[in-house]
Order: C-alpha cells, then structure tokens, then sequence
C-alpha cells in the first residue's frame, strides 16, 4: 500500500462540507424549533381561517388534531424522503442530488409561509410534509455527499456538524419563535420563510460545489477527472493513496455485490445485524426525544412553569443541546460506542424519572416545578452523548458492504417512523396520562438498553470481519469473509470513516 500522504483542508471542500448539514439538518432543526415556539400563533390561525372560510370555529379535539398533524406529518414526509436517495444517487449522482433537492425546499418553504396570506392552513400542513421529504432525503444524501469529498482526517468532526446543525437549527427556531422576535399572530409566517434561506445560499454557492471523486471514479469510470478533483480538494498533488483506497473499494464491489431489502430481510446471515441497527435507529426516537422538543414548552406548562418562563427555559434547555452535542461527537471517538450509548441513555432514563416525580408532586412543592428543568436539561445531555451522538455512525458499522446499503435504508425508514408516531401520540400521552407521560417511553428505552448489552457488540477498533464474526455465532451461521481484513482497512471502516457514512445509500 502506497504510504500516509498529507492532507490539506482546504476551502474548496471544506465550504460544501459545511453548507451540506446547514442546508439539510439545520432546516431539520429550524422545523423543529419553530413547531414548537409558534405553536400558539399558528393554532389561533387555524382557528381563524377556518371561521372566515366555514362560518364555525374548530372545536378543541380538532384543533388539537391538526396542530399534531401538523406535526407528525412532517416525520411521514421524511420516511418517503429517505428511500428516495437510493435510485435518485444512482441517477444523478451526489453532487446534482444535494443541488437539484434544494428546490423541493424552496417549495415547501413557499407552502407554509403564503398559508397566512391565501388563509390556508391546509397549505401549511402540506407544506410540512414536503418540507418532511426534503429533510428525509437530506439525511441520506447530505452525510454520503460530505464523507465523499471530506480528507479522512476531519470525517469525524464534519460528521459531528451533522448533529451540531440539528441542535443549532432548533435552539434558532425556539429562539426566533419568541413572542418579541417572530412568534406573534401578524409574523409567524416570515418565521417560516426563514427555512429557505440556507437553501438559498446552497444554491447560489452551486456553481463552486465539486463533483465527488469517489463518483468519477467508480461511476463515470473517470481517473483523470477523479484525480484532478482530489488534488483541488486536497490542496496538494499526492493524492495516489486515497485513488488506491478508491481502486480497493472497487475491486471488493465486484465481489461483494449489494443485497437488496427483501434479500436481507430474509438472509439468516444478517438477522441479527439488521435487528441490532434497527433496534439502535428506533431506540433514537423511543427516547421521546422529538415528541419532548416538538411540545417542550407545554411539557414545561404542565409541570407548572407559567407560560412566558417556559418559552425561556425551552431557549435555554435547546441551547444546552448544542454544547452537550458537541461533547457528544468527541466523546463516541474516546469512549466507544456502545458504552456510550448505553451510558447517555441510562441518563436519559433517571432524568424522566426525575421529571416525573416533580410532576407528580409540584402541587405540593412548589419549587420542584423548576426541577424539571433540570430533568429536561438532564435528559438533553443524555440523549446528546448516548442516541444522538451514537446511532448514526454505529449502525453502518455492524455490517459488511454487501448488507450495509439495504439494512441502513431500513434502520433510517424506522428512525422516519418511530418519529412520525411519537410526534403523534406524545399529546395525547399528556392528556391522558398527565404527569406519567413520559413513562412509555421510560419503558421502551429500558428494554432497548436490556438488548444493546446483552446482544450487540462494540464496534471501535473492530474491523468488520471480527465484527461479522460475532454476530455469526448469534445467527449461527459460517463467517461469509466477503471482505478481506486489509480491505477493510483501506476503506477505512472502522472509527472516524464511518462518522462519516450515516446513512450511506439510505
């Protein structure tokens, strides 16, 4: 193998690396803050439209009903967004993908913010799930675009920005949404307008975007072009051990061809891999963690936080994400991922315990309505160093090349799912079980940690033939070494290339 050669960070990789996540997951995070701040706003225009265009007001059950659909619906968009990356990668390649999606944004954006203007909330609620499809897409595209491009020395931090552009997306939209920013009766619309702009700026910066290597390469059958991109990537002329690393993935493709949906499905020699990943993917979204940011500040009001202090708290509860985010993304790298998952989440679980017990008792005590701020805070961290930092670069690793495509695609449409139902359901879990809430999902995520120790193995420092080694004693089958060990290396599989391959053809 040719030897270790310097790589530079340069600007012509390092700008779309960084608008990629700004254009896909901040949008994903904007939405979410936004859904949750202008909610008050957006329901009184429901309730106003409805009474200029049918002479009635909307009853509280169906008020309540199309506020959560709109937004659920935006996680059943994302489930149909997610299994369109696969045949539009193949058509149009990674590049054309991450441009040509930015329309579908733009016209979501234009949906929602002209509902207040054509008196339609009909149009904001189809707008939501467009908006969905578009996220949905992004995070399938938006991670095999960068991990494309990026040197492998900074895969692992640009795989961080990923979950740092959620964070940021929803502490701005929270932000933003406040009653003395954008939140008000007259302005929420020009809140919702503000989702196009990293679209936009995607957009116009196009033209600078480059064409990824590993596509020229092993797509278009184009060395000279692959090389020359690297080079300008790269900053520097010696850049023959990255197109080795190419011809090995290459030459490993050729015997190690995909399997599809319906051949893993049925393969006993991945069944217990595929449970593993979606058990971690599902696990991410039965934490509650998007139902709790979705109706945080009406989390907050029912633990007895008056309604101006809950919009606050909520800015500060998200805020902390970012920086517990970031601890996160060094943190997986040091520690390891199981650990870690299992660790983050075991915090998620004493912090709804701990929510749940100041609810129960706040009438009695009035101070342990501030309490659950901390339980919220609490729970942010958790989820931030365990679900949130881990999921997305753990699952890919449990497989091989020829099973990791189809079973990712699975593990990403459960994560789109697991979303769209407890963005439905967290409401109602409030209405009905008041202060006991949050206990379902307490539950759900007990038993997945039960399963992630006693079942899936530690994948750093593993290469993915010791990995497929351990999960075949459990499926009982004969090691299938599809990839030779000095293959794995030069992929660069194990730890931070992976960072990179979230939702590698998701």
């Amino acid at each position: 193998m040719p030897t270790a050669e310097k790589q530079n960070v340069t600007r012509y990789a390092l700008i779309p690396a960084i608008l990629t996540p700004l254009c896909f997951l901040f949008t994903f995070g904007f939405s979410l803050g936004t859904t949750n701040s202008a909610a008050g706003p957006i329901r009184e225009f429901y309730n106003r439209s409805h009474m200029i265009r049918f002479n009635a007001s909307l009853d509280k059950a169906t008020l309540e009903l199309l506020w959560i659909l709109t937004a659920s619906l935006f996680a059943v968009g994302g489930m149909f967004g997610c299994l369109l990356v696969r045949p539009l990668l193949a058509k149009l390649g990674s590049r054309k993908c991450i441009i040509y999606s930015q329309v579908v944004c733009l016209l979501a954006t234009l949906l929602m913010s002209s509902s207040y203007a054509i008196n339609s909330y009909e149009s904001l609620i189809i707008g939501r799930v467009v908006l969905g499809i578009f996220a949905g897409f992004g995070t399938g595209i938006g991670p095999i675009y960068v991990s494309e491009i990026s040197a492998s020395h900074i895969r692992g931090i640009l795989g961080m920005c990923f979950s740092l552009a959620i964070a940021i997306g929803v502490v701005t939209g929270n932000a933003l949404g406040l009653k003395q920013v954008l939140g008000t009766s007259t302005l929420w619309p020009y809140l919702l307008a503000l989702t196009a702009l990293p679209s936009l700026a995607c957009i116009l910066y196009s033209p600078w975007f480059p064409e990824s290597p590993k596509a020229l390469y092993l797509t278009k059958r184009d060395r000279r072009g692959s090389v020359a991109v690297l080079k300008k990537l790269r900053g520097s002329d010696n850049v023959m051990n990255e197109i080795e690393h190419l011809r090995h993935e290459g030459e490993v493709s050729k015997h190690s061809k995909p399997m599809s949906i319906l051949q893993v499905v049925k393969s006993r020699r991945v069944r217990w891999q595929m449970i593993s990943a979606l058990m971690i993917m599902s696990m991410m979204q039965l934490t509650g963690i998007n139902g709790i940011q979705f109706y945080l500040n009406d989390v907050l009001i029912l633990a007895g936080i008056s309604p101006d202090e809950a919009s606050f708290a909520t800015l500060g509860i998200t805020g902390f994400q970012v920086v517990a985010t970031f601890s996160g993304g060094f943190l997986c790298e040091r520690f390891g991922r199981k650990r870690l998952l299992i660790v983050g989440d075991s915090i998620v679980c004493f912090s709804i315990v701990l929510y749940t017990i100041m609810v129960a008792f706040q009438t009695s005590v009035t101070w342990f309505s501030y309490v659950t701020i901390v339980a919220m805070l609490v729970f942010i961290f958790g989820f931030s160093v365990g679900s949130g930092a881990v999921s997305f670069s753990f699952t890919p690793e449990l497989l091989d090349q020829s099973a990791r495509p189809a079973v990712v695609t699975l593990a990403v449409f459960m994560l789109w799912f697991w979303f769209a139902v407890v963005g439905f359901v967290t409401p109602y879990l409030f209405d009905f079980l008041q202060f006991a809430a949050l206990l379902p999902f307490l539950l759900a995520t007990v038993l997945a940690l039960i399963f992630i120790y006693k079942v899936v193995p530690e994948t750093k420092g593993k290469s993915v033939v010791a990995i497929q080694a351990i999960f075949a004693k459990l499926n009982k089958t004969p090691i299938v070494d599809v990839i030779k060990p000095q293959d794995n290396q030069a992929y660069d599989d194990t730890d931070e290339g992976l960072t990179m391959e979230v939702v590698s053809s998701a």
